[in-house]
């Protein structure tokens, strides 16, 4: 079996060489009750009953509705709704295709993507068969993050697994042709995932400095560049809401105001306002220590790296940018999920295979 730090061109042993219609038939097994679970999820939150299908899949809606505020030649960013759409216009743009879709089967399939991603990432950090089905499930209907990902419809999940599938090399499922193996076996060049989830989310951006860190110069600025091509595409079509957005930004306006001081924004300058207050001196300490916090999560993560465990380095990154960032509400805490199943004693296991308390952890 293969697991980070190997050869990323190979797929685990025994899978290369098993008959085609075998792997699919086991890969749609390990990912029917992960599905399932997810669909349970989605549609029972918030006490709704399963049948008849009414969820609350309230940030699913925001998407849809920015995106329907793009082909109507409206500002996205001011739906006059309650719940704001905060992403860069390139997320609205992506949303676009989600409008022409069945509303029910659009939120069904939200719920079972956000759980074919939990398994992505628990593949590429070594789990396999029965165990990374029943792992997957038990993540999508215990861990909080995830579990709430699923409810609300939010994306955290995919920036979690474009990151990681990225950075991190590890098992995969589909064997890597010989034509790619003289590429280091990537289909894609290394960093343009992570710029695209900084193109969707801003926060992911704290990539682009770890990727420096660690002195992949090369896998920087494809991120660096896929960032800056997708808000040329944004501005190109939506150029309204790109000024605005950007310029909202560069005056520091995250767009929710004085809702960061609510108690399930567990970012450092949402405990900062909330004991301090929400004005010149807690925003102030507030934004200083999320700096600091991005420093220390990109020193703790290079740390990591030069131990040679790329997968709990990306994970701690990640972690950093949900402390820096202005507003992380509890469910964007997804990276917990691969860095709880990175732990392990030190000095023992593999890099990339979790232990069964880290895995606890994750759940509690």
């Amino acid at each position: 079996m293969e697991v980070a730090g190997e050869d990323p061109g190979r797929a685990p042993a025994g899978v290369a060489a098993m008959n085609p219609g075998v792997r699919v038939a086991r890969g749609i097994a390990v990912c029917l009750l992960p599905g399932l679970v997810a669909i349970f999820v989605a549609g029972t939150s918030f006490g709704a009953p399963l049948v008849p299908w009414k969820p609350g899949i309230v940030d699913l809606d925001v998407y849809l509705k920015a995106a329907r505020a793009l082909l109507a030649g409206t500002d996205p960013y001011n739906l006059g709704t309650s719940l704001p759409f905060l992403y860069p216009p390139f997320a609205a743009i992506l949303a676009v295709p989600l409008t022409w879709l069945p509303h029910t089967a659009l939120q069904m399939g939200w719920a079972v993507a956000v759980s074919l991603t939990v398994i992505a990432i628990l593949h590429r950090l070594g789990l396999q068969g029965w165990r990374l089905s029943l792992i997957s499930a038990a993540a999508v209907r215990v861990v909080e993050p995830i579990n709430q990902t699923v409810a609300f419809g939010q994306l955290g999940a995919f920036l979690v697994a474009l990151v990681l599938l990225d950075l991190v090399p590890g098992p995969r499922l589909v064997p890597t042709p010989r034509f790619l193996l003289r590429w280091g076996g990537r289909w894609l060049p290394e960093g343009l995932l992570v710029g695209l989830a900084a193109a969707i989310k801003l926060t992911p951006g704290l990539f682009f400095v770890y990727l420096l860190a660690i002195r992949r110069f090369r896998a920087a600025a494809v991120a660096i560049a896929t960032m800056i091509i997708t808000a040329v595409i944004a501005l190109l079509i939506a150029p309204r809401a790109s000024v605005t957005f950007w310029v909202r930004l560069a005056h520091g306006n995250s767009g929710l105001g004085s809702s960061i001081i609510y108690e399930i924004n567990q970012s450092i300058l949402g405990a900062s306002t909330r004991i301090l207050g929400y004005d010149t001196i807690g925003n102030g300490l507030g934004l200083g220590l999320s700096a600091l916090a991005a420093v220390l999560g990109v020193a703790v993560a290079l740390a990591w790296h030069r131990r040679g465990d790329e997968a709990a380095a990306v994970s701690l990154c990640g972690l950093a940018t949900l402390l820096a960032s202005p507003v992380s509400w509890s469910h964007h805490f997804v990276w917990v999920a691969p860095s709880e199943c990175c732990t392990r004693p030190v000095g023992r296991g593999r890099p990339g295979t979790g232990s069964s308390a880290g895995c606890s952890s994750a759940g509690w």
